[in-house]
């Protein structure tokens, strides 16, 4: 009885969340159309527009407003895409390059079974990663479109990465240049910093989490095990006598593996645990510096060929970590072949987190380390990067053949097959979804619901454009 109380209360309370959530993006919606509106009446008065031009631009602006809203309301299901192919595959989920059927823009489509997240207890991770992707706009994380459910799955449709992942870089490579891994660490600390500024701890940082666009640049990914800033007191909060923070992986099963791994599952927390902080393994409360730590490890792993605390047995790694500073060192050919500033950077991200780089003021010590202070941080993503893992201009113009080329054309495979080299191999079947669940069934996932507004142009471009006219 007092069982079947408890999931009535659970509802009573996701759907109340649900509803104020509602509400409160409706308002948020209602002010921005205001400052819009506010923003318009401001340019036309200082270009001197006359009135019935006037009329004319609000006009305008109004119905592009409304085709937004409707934009950003409409029903989004499996139904709206094309599989194409299968480029990651878990125990609860898989990953699909993706066709729009109503624009033919190519995304990555992540379903995730929705079952096996609640019986695994991921309901606030799975959450907690849409927020995260829904809330930035950033060139650092992967750019969400859309996220939606039915019966069976929930489903996040993300800008594709055609360049892969990291890990599948290291595999190919083994060992990166020393100026090639610099140039990656930049980018990864701008890009962690991204997920702090958010006020989030990405907690779950590996080579398999950090994607390579058609460019070669890297941006950040699987934000499941992201967590804000508050919900987890630092360690200082901790040396104040503030109750400790659980280390949060009573769900991890960790696989063995040796050297570079292959990807074996994407959506569980299961895996290696050679980038996990000591202090997040020790339990007793820890911040955003083990993201840090995570980085350190990963820089080492580009460096030398294998993460530092690599062992046959997975928890023999975890000791190895708790217990690091009699573990952390250069091999020999390494220190040989490898400057001492980079050395020395790598030293101060695995380490003690009270003396941590990046700890006490974030990505301004990064900028003015020694290895790192000669690079233009401001411009970074527009340099070339080091290893161009796809050629840009071919990826641009398969995404556009692709976008309206019909299945049975003969250059149909081959194409996909060329967009999705960088990934894994897997047996493709079509994509097949549940019915839309309905709100007094399925609470847990109340509110999984994003649509990025697709509406080009701006309101500085309606004015230009109605100058033209």
């Amino acid at each position: 009885m007092s069982s079947v109380v408890a999931a009535g209360d659970k509802k009573v309370e996701n759907t109340k969340r649900y509803l104020e959530d509602k509400f409160a993006k409706m308002k948020a919606q209602r002010a921005e159309e205001k400052r819009r509106l506010k923003e318009l009446e401001e340019k036309m008065a200082a270009m001197g527009i006359e009135e019935a031009e006037r009329t004319k631009m609000r006009s305008q602006l109004r119905r592009a407003m409304l085709r937004e809203k409707k934009e950003a309301n409409r029903r989004v299901s499996v139904q709206d895409f094309d599989s194409l192919a299968m480029i990651g595959k878990g125990a609860f989920g898989e990953v699909r390059l993706v066709r729009d059927k109503h624009d033919g823009g190519l995304y990555a489509l992540k379903a995730m079974v929705m079952h096996a997240m609640k019986s695994k207890n991921q309901v606030e991770h799975v959450k907690a990663e849409q927020d995260i992707l829904a809330e930035a706009n950033s060139p650092w994380l992967v750019k969400l479109q859309y996220s939606f459910k039915d019966e069976l799955n929930l489903y996040l449709v993300m800008e594709f990465m055609s360049g892969g992942d990291l890990m599948s870089l290291l595999i190919k490579e083994d060992v990166l240049r020393e100026d090639a891994v610099q140039f990656y660490a930049v980018e990864a600390c701008l890009a962690v910093q991204c997920v702090h500024d958010l006020g989030y701890v990405h907690r779950d940082l590996k080579p398999d989490n950090i994607l390579i666009d058609h460019h070669g640049h890297l941006k950040l990914t699987d934000l499941g095990l992201a967590k804000k800033h508050h919900d987890m007191p630092s360690f200082g909060a901790m040396e104040k006598g503030q109750p400790a923070a659980s280390a949060d992986l009573g769900d991890q099963d960790f696989s063995e593996s040796k050297g570079h791994r292959t990807r074996v599952q994407l959506f569980s927390t299961v895996g290696t645990p050679d980038y996990i902080a000591p202090e997040v393994l020790a339990g007793d409360g820890y911040g955003a510096e083990c993201d840090w730590w995570s980085l350190g490890v990963i820089f080492f792993e580009c460096l030398v060929g294998y993460p530092p605390f690599y062992a046959d047995a997975p928890m023999m790694t975890c000791r190895k970590i708790v217990h690091w500073s009699k573990y952390f060192k250069f091999p020999k050919e390494a220190r040989m072949g490898l400057s001492k500033s980079c050395m020395e950077f790598v030293q101060q991200l695995v380490c003690d987190r009270k003396v941590r780089l990046g700890t006490t003021a974030g990505i301004k010590e990064f900028q003015s380390h020694p290895w790192l202070a000669g690079f233009d941080w401001n411009n970074v993503r527009s340099m070339k990067a080091p290893y161009i893992t796809s050629d840009s201009a071919r990826i641009m113009k398969l995404a556009e053949s692709l976008s309206k080329m019909e299945p049975g054309d003969p250059k149909f495979k081959r194409y996909v097959q060329e967009m999705t080299k960088n990934f894994d191999k897997f047996e493709h079947h079509q994509l097949e979804g549940g019915k839309r669940v309905g709100v007094g069934k399925e609470t847990d996932f109340l509110g999984y619901t994003f649509n990025r507004s697709k509406e080009k142009g701006g309101d500085t471009d309606l004015i230009e454009l109605l100058k033209q006219e």
